[in-house]
């Protein structure tokens, strides 16, 4: 039977090493891959196994593997995160008296992605000219002068506002 030695990287000061079993069948497409990979298959694997498990633990939480393909500056970007949408793409909010669009998404790790576009209609399929902007909180957007200035309400209205207790 061959075998594979992956790297252990929950130590990140002394290396260990575990083996991995491959089935006689399984073999020769292992031998292929080792040529194709090189000596870094176990970091190829690792790096396939970690998208794996953000990905399973995203779809958990409710998380989806958002990606967004835009120019910016003149430099076509394709940006992924796991996330979900407050304002989606398809269904942007628009401030009345401008020409951006905005969709707004809560990442997996609380932050919250701004994507700022023109035109009506956004297509992952095209490179439209857009903006990203990567925010720790909703408190940053509410005192951040560059958006349409009624983009935190509306943000908030569809999360939902706390109700607060009044003791009056």
């Amino acid at each position: 039977m061959g075998q594979e030695q992956l790297l252990d990287t929950k130590t990140p000061t002394a290396r260990k090493t575990r083996t991995l079993y491959v089935r006689e069948e399984d073999q020769e497409i292992w031998d292929q891959a080792k040529e194709l990979v090189g000596d870094s298959l176990s970091m190829y694997i690792t790096n396939h196994l970690k998208a794996l498990v953000a990905s399973e633990k995203a779809a958990q939480q409710g998380f989806e593997r958002i990606v967004l393909k835009f120019t910016e500056e003149k430099i076509p970007q394709a940006k992924a995160f796991y996330g979900r949408w407050i304002i989606s793409p398809q269904q942007p909010f628009q401030d009345g008296s401008q020409a951006d669009f905005y969709a707004v998404a809560m990442t997996a790790k609380n932050k919250i992605v701004i994507f700022n576009f023109w035109g009506e209609e956004y297509s992952e399929q095209a490179y439209g000219t857009a903006f990203m902007h990567v925010l720790d909180s909703l408190e940053e957007l509410a005192v951040t002068s560059e958006f349409a200035p009624n983009l935190v309400g509306e943000v908030m209205k569809r999360l939902g506002i706390e109700i607060q207790e009044l003791d009056i």
